[in-house]
């Protein structure tokens, strides 16, 4: 894991910042004042993408966090490749560096609104479509018991051949069974050991991500459709395998909510950080999905298992 500080844009003046004096001890102990607001977009040529064109060969991006914070706070940066981790290459002040997970020190702005810029570079794509997913682990707010700790960054890679028959595979697929509705989106009902491996039951409630009038006609209008979601979980910055493969997934109706059981390889213990991810509409374009597709395309959720601290929230 790599650690750096970055370029920091306050007021259009450049300045180079570095926080590595900052005592992690600090950080540790539950702040009840502290606030840290943050944005996170890819930018390509000068504007903000979602989804770019590669035919084969490495990819330039830039990760531009916007944010407000009364505190220094550190964040932790991985990235998956259709749903695999794989490593990045990420440019500081020392020059290029390669790995899979990059922790970022960023300095305390108090009132000012900040940016910094994040110069990345994804390795040699092969010829074809690719799902992209960065997350983006803000460990300062996790020491303090935040539930708004992870953010996601969804890029699709268009290459023009399509790779969700080959990595949708029916022995990756986990059954959904209807249930009525949680409270929260993400609910983890039970997390339990099977020799080598470790069980996991997870509610999912599909209406919570079209929560608002707004949304609601798009849930209501288009209940009765497909709804494709896949499964992924975190420990410690790092993917977990599940039995079968890198990931699960399952699938059921956009107004039908329930549950999904599935087994990962890693076991649970009492000290155990573990994030599970629902990612709607796997290894699809977003400009060629609906409007009520695109609602719950960026509507990534993760329920978070932490020293028997369960936190969920829905982005």
């Amino acid at each position: 894991m790599k650690i750096f500080s970055v370029f920091v844009i306050i007021l259009s003046i450049y300045f180079l910042t570095s926080c590595s004096n900052y005592k992690r001890e600090g950080v540790s102990q539950i702040n009840t004042e502290y606030h840290i607001t943050t944005n996170f977009s890819l930018i390509k040529g000068g504007k903000s993408v979602e989804t770019i064109t590669a035919k084969d060969g490495a990819v330039d991006l830039t990760l531009k966090i916007t944010y407000r914070s009364n505190v220094p706070f550190i964040l932790e940066i991985g990235m998956t490749d259709n749903y695999k981790q794989i490593p990045f290459v990420v440019k500081d002040t020392e020059g290029f560096k390669r790995d899979t997970v990059f922790t970022v020190n960023m300095p305390e702005t108090e009132d000012a609104l900040s940016e910094s810029l994040i110069e990345i570079q994804i390795p040699k794509l092969s010829a074809e479509n690719h799902d992209i997913l960065f997350f983006v682990h803000n460990k300062t707010k996790s020491e303090n018991k935040s539930i708004r700790s992870y953010d996601f960054i969804r890029l699709f890679v268009d290459a023009g051949k399509d790779v969700s028959d080959k990595l949708l595979k029916d022995e990756y697929k986990v059954p959904f069974t209807s249930e009525e509705m949680s409270e929260n989106t993400l609910e983890l009902k039970s997390v339990f050991e099977k020799g080598r491996l470790t069980g996991c039951e997870l509610k999912y409630n599909i209406f919570k991500i079209y929560e608002g009038e707004h949304f609601r006609p798009e849930y209501e209008n288009n209940s009765n459709q497909p709804f494709p979601f896949l499964i992924l979980a975190l420990q410690n910055g790092k993917t977990v395998e599940t039995e079968a493969s890198y990931f699960a997934w399952s699938e059921t109706s956009l107004g039908e909510s329930g549950s999904v059981k599935f087994d990962f390889k890693k076991q649970v213990s009492e000290k155990f950080d573990l994030t599970i991810i629902t990612i709607p509409y796997p290894f699809k374009n977003p400009e060629n999905l609906e409007r009520y597709q695109l609602i719950a395309y960026h509507g990534i959720s993760y329920y978070r298992h932490d020293f028997n601290i369960i936190k969920t929230e829905t982005f």
